[in-house]
Order: C-alpha cells, then structure tokens, then sequence
C-alpha cells in the first residue's frame, strides 16, 4: 500500500513496483480517470463531485473532513455520501489532525471524535487517522494503520520536544577556500557579520541554489570536526562562509555536514523558522552544486521505522509504505493486503526534478524492476564526488 499526491507520481511508483501494491492518490480523481484505471490506481474519495466522477470504477478510498477544510466530505454531506458509496468497495477511511503537533491540543480530540462517528457509517472500511504527529498522542488515535511520513526521514513532527529519531538523509558540502581573517572585517552579502577577533573561516560550496534556506543566515550551522561551526553572515546564492577557528579539520576539500546525525533535522527546521518538511522537499532534487552531495539519502530508513515504531509504542507487525511528501502507511492490525509483504520504499516527490529514490530498507526489491535514475559521478578538482 502505497500514497502519492497525484495520479503522476502514482503512475511513476506504479511502473516501479508492477501490478502488486495497492497506491492510494491522495488528492482523488479530476481529468485522469482513464489513468487511475489503466495504471489500477485507488482514489482517495474527498468530495461529493469526486465519488459522482468515480462512479464505482473499482475500489477507493474516503477522506472525511472532520475538522480541518482542506480536503474531505464535511459532516453534512455523510449521509449523501453513504448513499452514492453503496456499489464502491471502500479501501479506506482516513482524515487528519490539524493540529497534531501539540499532542495535548484539545482539537486533537474533538478530530478524534468525529472521525469514530463518521466511521460508524462505513464499519468495513479500515481506518486510518494519524500521521507521524498522531501516532505520538497515543494509541487511541492509530486504529488499523497510521501515515508516519516524516517519521521516517528522521522528525516527530511536533512543536517541540522531539523524539531523537534516525537521521535518514545527510547533506555535506565540501570546502573550496580557508582563510584568516583580521577583526573588524566583515563576511558576505551586506557586510552583517563583522570579525570580532581574529578568525579563520572557510567558504563552502553550498547556497540557497541548492536548497539550504536563506534564513540560516547567521543561524545555522556545519559540522566539522566533531563540533558545529557557525555560518558566517548571508547564506548566498553558491556559497556559505563558516568559522573555522581552532578547527584542523578544516581545509579545502573537507566535505562539511549541514544536515544528518550531527546536524538533526528538527533543530535546523527550528533554527530556519520553518517546518521539517519545508527542509526535506527543498532539498529533495539532486544538491546541483559541484562537490556538494547527498550522502546515501534514506538508505538507513530501516532504522528510522524502528525508531519511529519504538517511539509510538507496542506494534505487532508492520508494512512501511512511503511516498515523498506524500505519506507512509504502518498497518497496527490485521488487515487485507494486496500482497503478503509490502517493502519500505521512499518515493518521488511531486516536482519533475525528484525521482524514485533507489535505496533504502529492502528496496533492492525495487532496483530489480526498473533502474529509475542512473546517476553519474564525477570527480572535481578538490576530490570531491558529485551526483549529477
């Protein structure tokens, strides 16, 4: 079981997998019914004019609104709802917490109570409520399966205290030039940061080009060494000038962590004033600049299911499905899958420059199917590897 956004990536995934996993799309049917057929795609149903346009074509699934007007059928269509659902074989029942974040947030359970009435009316169906942020408020919330998307890229997805989850992805930059610097003299763009004593700072190949937030502007951080080395100044558009001082580590060439195990992804969203998933979909194409790289991104997502899994509680058995940005599906009970083990994969975003990602718990599965990406390596001048 498998989720994506839109029948495009849904397409996408399903040519890499074959005929056998089920893949939901989240935003249901517009003008692409015959793709959805051809390609044995399940909508997910979120509106009125969306089951009249599904017309029973096969299975699918039902997003019920029960607090955030987004997407879903709102309380007073249920009823209508039922009615035209009654020759549709329902996959799911889902909606989403709108404020999951704060675990303690008082609409978190008014959400909850919605969506056990709204189930009442499709006893089937197997349900599903919460995402990554969700699962962490307790079991009353996980039902059959929960959608731990950012889980396993390392994030809880609360306001704060964060469990310490696996990094699944690091970005490391490689130095281009090590300088010392007099006090007084000023760093980048806008002269904002001045040497208050003599320094030694290193520019980096990494910028806002690729990917790494302007608002970490003398906020952020590498690591080197074993310690964090402060950004120096504006984040540019190519480059990224950091303190060095005292560091021997530090010369041209040296590849410097900005995200990953030393650098967790929920204390850079924080520092950026952002959320963790504007950091990982901004980061999701190929890093483009020369040296600078993506190191084995998802490959240890294994351990990050089993950490999310040990931070939500008691499991018995479980199938990870991902889908970048889309969600990741854990089934908590027993219920009817389309194969007898489904395998974890992370999968394309839902811009053109992301692509199925090869790797990751089990997915040379998925390597045997089709190689999606052929990515070839070069090396630069400074000995660095770079992905194109």
């Amino acid at each position: 079981m498998f989720f994506a956004a839109t029948s495009q990536e849904a397409v996408r995934v399903r040519r890499a997998l074959g005929e056998g996993p089920q893949i939901f799309v989240l935003n249901g049917p517009s003008n692409d019914i015959e793709v959805m057929q051809t390609n044995k795609l399940t909508p997910v149903l979120n509106s009125l004019a969306q089951i009249k346009a599904w017309d029973a074509r096969g299975p699918a699934g039902l997003h019920i609104d029960t607090g955030m007007n987004r997407l879903g059928i709102g309380p007073e269509e249920l009823p209508h709802a039922m009615s035209a659902l009654k020759d549709t074989s329902l996959a799911l029942l889902m909606s989403h917490l709108a404020c999951a974040s704060d675990t303690k947030h008082a609409f978190n359970g008014t959400q909850l109570r919605r969506f056990i009435d709204a189930s009442m009316l499709f006893p089937r169906a197997p349900l599903s409520l919460a995402a990554t942020a969700g699962a962490l408020i307790g079991a009353d919330y996980h039902f059959d399966l929960i959608r731990p998307g950012i889980g396993l890229y390392g994030s809880g997805a609360l306001d704060g205290d964060n469990p310490t989850l696996s990094a699944a992805a690091t970005i490391e930059a490689p130095i281009l030039q090590v300088r010392d610097v007099e006090p007084g003299e000023t760093f980048g763009y806008g002269a904002t940061f001045s040497a208050p004593q003599k320094m030694r700072a290193a520019t980096v190949a990494l910028g806002y080009a690729d990917g790494y937030l302007r608002s970490l502007s003398g906020r952020g951080y590498g690591v080197l060494g074993g310690a964090k080395r402060p950004i120096l100044g504006r984040v540019s558009m190519d480059l990224i000038i950091i303190d060095v001082t005292g560091c021997a580590e530090a010369q041209p060439g040296a590849m410097v962590e900005f995200l990953g195990r030393n650098a967790p992804l929920d204390e850079i969203a924080e520092r950026a004033g952002t959320a963790p998933y504007e950091i990982l979909t901004t980061f999701a194409g190929p890093v483009r600049k020369a040296g600078a790289r993506v190191i084995n991104p998802f490959a240890p997502i294994g351990r990050g299911v089993l950490s999310m899994l040990a931070e939500i509680g008691r499991f018995s058995a479980f199938a990870g499905r991902a889908i970048a940005p889309a969600l990741a599906a854990v089934l908590l009970r027993s219920v009817p899958a389309p194969v007898p083990a489904d395998r974890l994969f992370l999968a394309a975003g839902r811009r053109r420059h992301r692509r199925l990602h090869r790797r990751g718990a089990r997915a040379q599965h998925l390597c045997r199917r089709r190689a999606l990406q052929r990515r070839a390596v070069r090396t630069e001048h400074c000995g660095a590897r770079h992905h194109a």
